[in-house]
C-alpha cells in the first residue's frame, strides 16, 4: 500500500512538474518576441488593406 501511495505521488508531481515547464515554455519572452516578428507581415497587409479600403 506505501508503495502505491509513492507512486501515485510521483505520477502526480511529474504532471505538475510538465504542466508548469509547458507553461514556462509558453509565457517566456523570448517566444512572444518570435511571435511578434512572425506575424509583422499579416499585420502590415492588414493595415494596407484597411488604408485602400478607406479611399
Amino acid at each position: 500500500m506505501l508503495l502505491n501511495a509513492w507512486l501515485k505521488f510521483a505520477f502526480t508531481a511529474v504532471l505538475s512538474i510538465t504542466l508548469v515547464v509547458i507553461i514556462i515554455h509558453y509565457y517566456w519572452p523570448k517566444r512572444k518576441e518570435d511571435a511578434d516578428r512572425v506575424e509583422l507581415p499579416k499585420y502590415r497587409m492588414l493595415d494596407d488593406d484597411d488604408h485602400e479600403a478607406s479611399r
